[in-house]
């Protein structure tokens, strides 16, 4: 089915350098988007509680706190991982439980008196980073991802889960909503900008999935010692628990522990989750449907596979715009990150940006 409007003169085309016509724009197809619960008239979530979400709205860390904030699909597993292997001095973490039972999720779990068994009580957001809900004796990190990899991330995601009522929906389907923040988890580039707005605090910590992938080393040693000057020491002094660290963050490794069990989990708020919702996937694990893998891809592919060089390009001009704008209306002042990464974030640049494959269209 050709969704393609009429073309546009006028467009730059990066890879011949010649101004040809505009790339084609997705479309959707009307009336089939994912499934979303409205709390207050808010597209959110559909997974979340109502009453422990809007609780979740007035959340503020308590002294010592280290608040993780992700839009969905940006790196929020694996940056919890790594800090709890730093604050853990590197040992294993050995099953998905004891992963889950060193952090609550904000707006899906009751976090009230809350007491953790690692040094520094962590907890995960997919919230903004506001400044007037942070405490400056607490700590944040935000992590974002380039939006061509988190729009296909999430699609897989989407499409697996069945509380998203969409698994036969099409990427072409998928894309408008992803862009518009209509997915329940509000607007991904006001989103990011949020975060890179607040970067320079002394207690931010903001890095990029790219980062991530391009040197772990250097991000593990300043993890450390944004977490604690100890830690960073620790990871410096000694070689073999930084190797751990990174070893035991590695793709191969994490997929073997984040292992969602929808049927239920040892730690209560998240089998509370898991139960409430009847969650299933609709790949699971060795023909389990009860389960599904948090950490999907050992091997990098790209979003590159399975689209069109203008399906690719498309979503490159209206990343820009987007930031910018929302920029110039919420963060004024600050640069748009994507302005400043052009070269991280451009389709096509495959040694940093493009690591998700996009399923092909049903």
């Amino acid at each position: 089915m050709d969704l393609r409007p009429a073309p546009i003169p006028g467009y730059l085309n990066r890879r011949s350098g010649f101004e040809t016509q505009r790339p084609w724009h997705y479309a959707t197809m009307p009336g089939r988007r994912p499934y979303r619960q409205v709390i207050d008239g808010v597209p959110r979530c559909p997974m979340v509680d109502p009453d422990i979400f809007r609780k979740s709205l007035s959340f503020r860390a308590a002294n010592g706190d280290v608040v993780l904030h992700t839009y969905p699909k940006s790196g929020s597993h694996w940056i919890q991982y790594i800090t709890q292997l730093i604050l853990n001095s590197g040992e294993r973490i050995s099953t998905y439980s004891e992963f889950t039972q060193n952090f609550r999720a904000i707006e899906y779990t009751d976090c009230t008196n809350w007491n953790s068994d690692l040094p520094l009580r962590l907890f995960l957001t997919h919230q903004p980073l506001q400044r007037e809900t942070m405490n400056k004796a607490a700590k944040y990190i935000y992590t974002a991802r380039n939006p061509w990899d988190v729009c296909a991330s999430q699609y897989r995601m989407t499409t697996e889960l069945t509380i998203g009522q969409f698994q036969d929906g099409t990427f072409e389907e998928f894309f408008d909503p992803f862009i518009e923040g209509d997915l329940g988890y509000g607007n991904y580039f006001d989103h990011v900008a949020s975060g890179y707005a607040l970067k320079n605090e002394s207690n931010v910590f903001f890095v990029t999935y790219e980062e991530l992938k391009k040197d772990i080393r250097d991000v593990v040693l300043r993890l450390g010692h944004f977490l604690g000057e100890g830690y960073g020491r620790a990871l410096e002094s000694d070689h073999q628990m930084l190797q751990n660290v990174m070893e035991w963050s590695k793709a191969e490794n994490m997929r073997k522990v984040i292992v969602f069990d929808l049927k239920g989990n040892q730690v209560s708020e998240w089998d509370d989750l898991f139960k409430r919702n009847k969650l299933q996937s609709k790949y699971g694990v060795d023909g389990d449907k009860s389960k599904q893998y948090r950490k999907k891809a050992i091997r990098h592919h790209s979003w590159n596979s399975g689209r069109t060089y203008e399906q690719r390009q498309s979503l490159y001009p209206a990343c820009l715009s987007k930031t910018r704008k929302g920029h110039q209306k919420r963060h004024p002042g600050a640069l748009s990150m994507l302005d400043v990464n052009t070269d991280l974030y451009r389709p096509g640049n495959t040694s940093n940006a493009g690591s998700e494959t996009i399923p092909p269209s049903h």
